[in-house]
Formats: C-alpha cells, structure tokens, sequence
C-alpha cells in the first residue's frame, strides 16, 4: 500500500527530529556559554573606552582584541595566556613595523614579515597563542594598517590594555561561577563510565561477549570527555585564585582537584577491567556469581561519588560502596576460577581502590580500608595489603 502522502516520508521524518534536536542542542549551547560571551563583550566594550577614550588612541582595534583572545582562548591559566598574548602581539608588530618601514609592503614582503615573527615567536616561546599572535599581527600590520612614520608604540599599549582589562573582567568584573563548568564536563565521563561497568555487570550474569566489546568501545570514547574535565579544573582553579567573589569555592573545588587524577586512573583501569570480562566470556570461562555483583557496587560507588561530589559532601556513601565492592571481588576468586576471572577480580579492586582515593582518602588510609574489606570477605586468612 503507497505510503500516505499527508504526512513527510519516514527518511524525511528522521531528518526533521534530527534537526530539531541539533536546533535545540546548538540553543543549549548557546545558553550554556553565555557568561563567556558576556564576559568577551564586555571586556571588550571596555578595552575600546580605555585605549579610545582614556588614552586618546587611534582606532585602538588591537585593545578589543586582545581582550577577546584572552578570554576565549584557554578556560585555564589566563594571566600565562595574557602574557603570551602581549608578548606574541610585540613580536609581530615590532618585526611588522620595522621591516615594512624598511622594505615597503607586498605579497614578498609578507610573506617575510610572518615568516620572521613566527620565527621571533619560537625563540620566546613554543606557546600556541604567542606564534597565533605574533603572525596575526604581523599580517594586520602588512596588509591593513602599514606603518608610516616609524614604529607605532601605541599598538603593544593597546594590546596591554585588552590583556589587563580582560583579566579585570574575569577575575572580578564578571567571574564566571567556576563549579558550573566542571559538574558539566565531568558528568559525560562519569556517566559513560557507570555505563560501561554496568554494561559488563549485565554481560557477566549473560555471558554476552558482544556487550562487553561494545562498552569497551565507549570506554575507548573518553579520552577527550576526561581532557575537558582536566581543563575545566584548571580553569576553575584559575578563577578561584584571582576572583575573590569566587574565594568561597574553594573548598568545594578541592574536592573536584583532589578526586580528579582518581577518576583519571579508574577510566583507565576500568578499560583493562572491561578487555578481560570480554577474554573471559569469549573463553566461555566459569563467572563466580559474585564477581558481576561486585561490579554492580563499583557502579553505585561512582555514582555516589557523582552525587556528592555535586554537593560538595565528603564522598562518604561512594566509600562504603567501594570498600563493598573489593570485598566481593576478593571473596568471588577465594575458591581460586579461572585466570581471566581472577585477572577481573583484580581490576574490580583496582578500580575500587581508585574510588577510594577519589572520595578523599590518602593511599596509606585507602589500603587499610581495602585490607580490611579483604579481612571482611575471608576472616579465617591474613590478608596481604591491596
């Protein structure tokens, strides 16, 4: 029967939903990141007022720049990134001006004057901004605003001023909240992660070996989710260094810097737990029962790290369930399985252990809490530490 022809065919439909959903996530986006664009507007709005207005400058267009690339080129380290701003900035308009005044402009004489200031930006430094800067400035400089009565000083002025009022902006001006940006970024690794692991768990009871390759590949997926969590805490941290309105986050930052290496760790070792589930089910090797149960309790303990963590508690809950879950793992290989299965085992207490550290634990408490975990699940045993 011909499909109807009042309603869009299926193919057509699966567009529409899909680029509703784009249309919603760009908004998102958009209103996720508007402090930052605030932020920018605003520095500079106000680098313009100083240069034109305060210094009496010509068209100071180097002052709003300046202060735009400050603020969005790094979420971290933003007086490193206004340093090599200003420095990369004078390279090129030093080697612009003087070459230009000296040799004239065109095609040949751009191409050198680049080729010189990317140069002079290596010798200072291998930063990112600071040969972006020095070549962009000097094309500026060669193409659009030649030099024509000697080197213009005004131009690095102008490009101190955007540096300073950019990080006036961000430190006390309008300082971004720094824990909205690292709850965001960390929640996509946390959230694979106890998918993935909950994933295997489910794979274990079923001996399903194709579920346990597929959460390896989305545990493969998290590199970049972990560099943007590690960035953000940096950014944060940067923040609640100069904002004093920001201060008071400190120590609810702390627990994000103190959990993060942690979290690191257990995303990497959770990759080698998730790779011998899969060699012991494609081995048809024998899975204690307790062992998917074990992973079940690795699961809940990220996930009360996620909770409390957002709350800025001590990850306390997270710990009970950590120390719960090397407790099972060493009592599923007491009776001695298979090598995959004891190799499983190991990395359940691996990444238990990571969870530990994560709730705020120093190694030396976390192996005690883990021996005694291991004293739980064999009593009648010394135990050697974790």
């Amino acid at each position: 029967m011909p499909e109807s022809t009042d309603r869009p065919p299926r193919s057509a439909s699966r567009l529409l939903r899909r680029g509703a959903g784009s249309v919603s996530q760009r908004f998102r986006r958009v209103w996720t990141n508007a402090p930052l664009a605030l932020q920018c507007g605003l520095a500079a709005g106000l680098a313009w007022y100083v240069a034109a207005h305060l210094l009496k400058h010509a068209t100071p267009f180097f002052a709003p720049i300046a202060a735009v690339i400050v603020l969005g080129a790094s979420t971290g380290h933003r007086l490193l990134r206004t340093v090599e701003l200003v420095l990369g900035v004078a390279v090129g308009i030093v080697v612009g001006d003087v070459l230009i005044a000296a040799i004239g402009s065109g095609p040949l004489q751009l191409g050198l004057v680049v080729a010189l200031a990317v140069g002079g930006a290596l010798f200072l430094g291998t930063g990112a901004v600071i040969i972006n800067q020095a070549a962009a400035s000097a094309v500026l400089i060669t193409t659009l605003y030649p030099p024509s009565a000697g080197i213009y000083y005004n131009r690095w002025i102008d490009t101190l001023v955007g540096g300073a009022v950019a990080f006036v902006v961000h430190a006390l001006l309008l300082p971004i909240d720094p824990l909205t940006g690292v709850r965001r970024s960390l929640s996509p690794v946390l959230d694979a992660l106890t998918h993935a692991l909950a994933q295997v768990a489910g794979a274990l009871r079923e001996h399903n070996v194709e579920e346990a390759e597929h959460a390896l590949a989305k545990l493969r997926e998290t590199g970049p989710m972990l560099e943007k969590f590690r960035e953000s805490v940096a950014g944060a941290a940067d923040t609640v260094a100069v904002s004093p309105m920001r201060w008071h986050s400190r120590g609810h930052l702390n627990l994000y810097r103190d959990a993060a290496p942690h979290i690191d760790h257990a995303v990497r070792n959770s990759r080698v737990l998730v790779r011998h589930s899969a060699s012991a089910l494609r081995n048809s090797e024998q899975i204690p029962q307790d062992l998917p149960e074990a992973l079940a309790a690795v699961v809940e303990s990220i996930e009360w790290l996620h909770r409390e963590l957002q709350r800025g508690q001590q990850p306390e809950a997270a710990r009970g369930r950590a120390i719960e879950a090397i407790r099972l793992a060493h009592a599923a290989v007491h009776d001695g399985p298979e090598l995959s299965a004891t190799a499983v085992a190991a990395q359940i207490r691996s990444v238990a252990f990571d969870i530990l550290l994560a709730s705020g634990l120093d190694e030396h408490a976390g192996r005690e809490f883990a021996q005694h975990a291991r004293r739980q699940a064999t009593p009648d045993e010394e135990t050697s530490p974790a």
